[in-house]
């Protein structure tokens, strides 16, 4: 059938057999399987700790691709389904261990793949294509958990999912160290993985909240960090409801980055 085509192919396209050969060569085109043509793989899964323990999923493909995409609170996760798609990857498992995001892992059956972002909590998440990457953002997991109305508080679901999580993570040490530029490095350390904390500006001051981990009295305390001679002058942690809050007061002409990477969130 295959030479009978391509001889099709390449007769004059005038007359009536030409006719007649083009159109068996398009009916033996449309017969061929859909995934001559139109299967894809997933070259590569990678993640990205961003600051306030969001986390960038990377899924690299070998082109563009519409996944169906769904998530469940319990057990907390997120799905990614791809139709005629293979696992062109040797690592079909990646831990993670940042803000909400556990791991990542990646199964393939029935001419399907099916990559799954299994979460410490749930979470909110949005997609984007980068070229022939999938990317999903997902959130910390505690975004508006907490309530920032002066009036009285409200019991909700989700600040009751941050009172049990307090129970089972606490804040192990707070380190601060002057890097090789003269930049200053402020080093929390939690018991383990999937605290959350995020980093941001109130007035003239950066404010990290710690939303689920308790911090031990010895820990509530001012640093004086002046004379390691950084932009950093002190820092003031103070335990507060389901967490903690640190207080940075920073001088002169600077930049702040944080990052989640498993059990530690560095500024």
């Amino acid at each position: 059938m295959t030479q009978h085509v391509m001889s099709a192919i390449v007769l004059p396209s005038s007359g009536t057999f030409a006719r007649a050969s083009l159109a068996v060569a398009v009916s033996c085109a449309l017969l061929l399987p859909m995934s001559a043509w139109s299967a894809g793989s997933i070259e590569k899964l990678s993640f990205t700790p961003l600051p306030g323990g969001d986390v960038d999923v990377s899924i690299r493909l070998d082109g563009p691709s519409d996944p169906q995409i769904f998530s469940t609170d319990n057990p907390a996760r997120i799905a990614l389904d791809f139709a005629d798609t293979t696992l062109n990857t040797s690592e079909r498992a990646v831990n993670v261990g940042t803000g909400a995001t556990k791991a990542i892992t990646a199964v393939e059956a029935g001419g399907r793949s099916r990559v799954v972002i299994d979460l410490f909590r749930a979470s909110s998440y949005k997609t984007r294509m980068e070229g022939n990457t999938l990317v999903v953002r997902v959130g910390n997991g505690f975004a508006g958990a907490q309530a920032r109305s002066a009036g009285p508080s409200v019991s909700s679901p989700a600040q009751a999912q941050l009172a049990q999580a307090a129970g089972n993570l606490t804040v192990k040490n707070i380190d601060f160290r002057r890097g090789k530029q003269g930049e200053g490095r402020i080093i929390l350390d939690f018991s383990g993985d999937g605290a959350g904390a995020e980093l941001k500006t109130e007035g003239n001051k950066l404010v990290v909240d710690v939303y689920n981990a308790r911090l031990p009295a010895n820990l509530a305390q001012r640093l004086d960090v002046v004379d390691f001679a950084t932009p950093v002058q002190s820092i003031d942690v103070r335990s507060k409801a389901n967490g903690a809050r640190l207080e940075i007061t920073a001088v002169g002409d600077y930049e702040q980055l944080a990052y989640q990477a498993g059990s530690q969130f560095v500024i």
